[in-house]
């Protein structure tokens, strides 16, 4: 029983990178495991809610965004690199997707994902790198926000002006993720932009000069 509870430890853990039930097959664990740990799996993901991270970006970029976004306390998943990622799209709450400026092997499949949450009326919030092509046509209730890996302080101003312009206009848990978010790109980034975090967010706070 203990050996069981270790291997569906090990297999839930794949599903959480974004592993598919195959995939997971093809590595050697057992069918009938693999399928019954996702079913568990799956089942409790839908109750809790979950965010589902769409992407076509640096690897390195993604984990450290998605790791701060966990630590956090935000449920989230990672889309996989197969066409089945999609169904997960119907349970989640928020899609965030993240865009580079260079397009790489999974651009196609970030179309078809932001296809999806669109047509499902799922809450949309879009992170661009400046000089990318915004994948869709936005409406008025999806949040895009452009950001620059080398201008750390222009893109948690611009997360700051948002979170203030919606603040009244939203609930505030979705208030608390974009804050979560902020942070998120700012550990993307690096460590060293925390000081232009703390700096930018003093000046937001502060009482304008009269």
């Amino acid at each position: 029983m203990v050996i069981y509870m270790s291997i569906s430890s090990k297999i839930e853990k794949l599903f959480e990178q974004g592993y598919e039930p195959a995939e997971v097959v093809r590595m050697g664990y057992p069918r009938s495991t693999v399928y019954s740990v996702y079913k568990r799996w799956l089942e409790r993901k839908k109750m809790h809610n979950y965010i589902y991270i769409a992407y076509d970006i640096e690897p390195e970029f993604l984990e450290r965004f998605v790791n701060q976004l966990r630590l956090t306390g935000f449920n989230t998943i990672i889309g996989g690199n197969t066409h089945s990622t999609l169904r997960h799209i119907d349970y989640s709450r928020i899609v965030i997707a993240l865009v580079s400026r260079i397009p790489g092997y999974r651009r196609q499949l970030l179309y078809e994902e932001l296809s999806k949450a669109m047509e499902q009326d799922k809450q949309l919030i879009i992170l661009v790198e400046e000089g990318a092509m915004l994948p869709i046509k936005a409406s008025s209730n999806i949040i895009v926000l452009s950001f620059n890996k080398n201008n750390i302080r222009k893109t948690v101003s611009d997360l700051l002006r948002i979170i203030n312009e919606r603040k009244n206009q939203i609930e505030d848990p979705l208030v608390q993720l974009l804050a979560a978010i902020g942070i998120a790109l700012v550990v993307a980034f690096g460590i060293i932009a925390f000081v232009e975090l703390v700096r930018v967010i003093l000046e937001f706070l502060s009482p304008k000069s009269k």
